[in-house]
């Protein structure tokens, strides 16, 4: 998996609006990393740069720390956060669904830093993704997802969207590099 955040022009003034691509592109390994872009989809985003304050967190009750969650990255302080959109990810093979996703990260000298990707997954598509699991052939990952049905989970983590969508808020923190690439 090879997500790749596209400045068209880097602006990190505040209150400046950066055009972002997202993209997942085919990133060589190794130390001199680069990246081809060329014949992909990409998904244009809107982001906005803020100098000082919260850019992007968590939302307030979607998470229960008492089940053994790692600290969620928010990112703070010349920084930036998209508009909310619907967006795939590619996590093992399977292509997730998030409503309502948002990117944001600091801004770096060589990449951004702290980042963090939050979307919602509804329980009907949750129900529908099917992960390749090797010695159990695909699985539902509502089934994977405390309160998922046939979760095995003594406790539920199920939220609500703004729409009253039953379903699970992600958290994917990240930390980028700067990659050359070509088109």
């Amino acid at each position: 998996m090879s997500p790749v955040l596209l400045f068209a022009s880097l602006d990190t003034a505040d209150g400046a609006q950066p055009q972002v691509d997202f993209v997942y592109a085919r990133c060589a390994v190794g130390a001199s990393s680069t990246c081809s872009l060329a014949g992909l989809d990409r998904q244009p985003l809107v982001a906005s740069s803020r100098a000082s304050g919260l850019c992007l967190g968590k939302l307030a009750g979607t998470t229960d720390t008492t089940h053994g969650y790692v600290a969620i990255n928010t990112p703070t302080n010349q920084c930036f956060a998209t508009a909310a959109l619907t967006m795939t990810i590619s996590l093992e093979g399977a292509a997730i669904t998030l409503r309502d996703a948002r990117i944001g990260a600091q801004y770096g000298t060589t990449g951004l830093g702290t980042g963090l990707i939050r979307g919602f997954v509804t329980e009907a598509d949750a129900a529908n993704t099917f992960l390749p699991l090797p010695g159990f052939g695909d699985i539902p990952l509502a089934s994977l997802l405390p309160g998922g049905r046939d979760s095995c989970a003594s406790y539920s983590d199920k939220d609500t969207n703004g729409q009253g969508e039953p379903g699970w808020w992600f958290y994917l923190n990240f930390s980028a590099t700067k990659t050359s690439y070509t088109n």
